[in-house]
C-alpha cells in the first residue's frame, strides 16, 4: 500500500489516522473473514456450520460438518483433483482414499478408474470438488486493497 502526502501537515494526519493501527487491522481482518465466510457458506452452509474466530496469529475461518471434505476435495475418481490449490492439507486426499480406509463400495469395486458406489438409486464414479475455501481466499485477496483503503481512511 502506498501513502502519499504533501508536506508536514499531511504526514501528521497520516500518523493520526494510523495511531489506532490495531483497531484498523482488526476491522480489516473482520471484514475479510465476513467475505470468506459468505463464500464458504454458499457451498457448505446447508450442511455445515461456518464461522470465523480470532487465533494467536490472526483469524481463522472454520467449517464444521460431516461432508465438508467430500465436497471440498471431491470423491471417487475426482478426489483430490484440485488439492494443488491448498498449501496445507492435513490429510491425504486421493481417488478412493476414504473408501479404501473405510471399506467403501468404490474401493471394493475396483477403485480409481473402475470403482463405483450407489446412492439414492444412482451409480457414481465421482463427484467433482468444490474448493470453497480456495474461492474464499481468492475473494479475500481481491477485496483486501479496497477494504484496507477504506479502514485506513475512515
Amino acid at each position: 500500500m502506498e501513502f502519499e502526502f504533501d508536506g508536514l501537515e499531511d504526514l501528521i494526519n497520516l500518523f493520526n489516522r494510523l495511531s489506532n493501527l490495531e483497531d484498523i487491522l482488526t476491522n480489516i481482518l473482520t471484514r475479510l473473514c465476513e467475505i470468506g465466510e459468505n463464500v464458504i457458506a454458499q457451498t457448505h452452509g446447508h450442511h455445515a456450520r461456518v464461522w470465523s474466530e480470532r487465533t494467536a496469529d490472526g483469524y481463522s475461518i472454520i467449517a464444521e460438518g460431516q461432508d465438508i471434505l467430500f465436497i471440498e476435495f471431491g470423491t471417487g475418481d475426482m478426489a483430490g483433483a484440485m488439492d494443488f490449490l491448498y498449501d496445507q492439507v492435513p490429510i491425504s486426499v486421493e481417488p478412493g482414499s476414504w473408501s479404501r480406509a473405510h471399506g467403501g463400495e468404490y474401493w471394493r469395486t475396483g477403485g480409481f478408474g473402475r470403482g463405483v458406489w450407489h446412492f439414492g438409486g444412482q451409480e457414481y464414479h465421482y463427484t467433482p470438488p468444490h474448493p470453497a475455501f480456495y474461492y474464499a481466499y481468492q475473494a479475500m485477496v481481491q477485496a483486501l486493497p479496497q477494504i484496507a483503503h477504506e479502514e485506513i481512511n475512515r
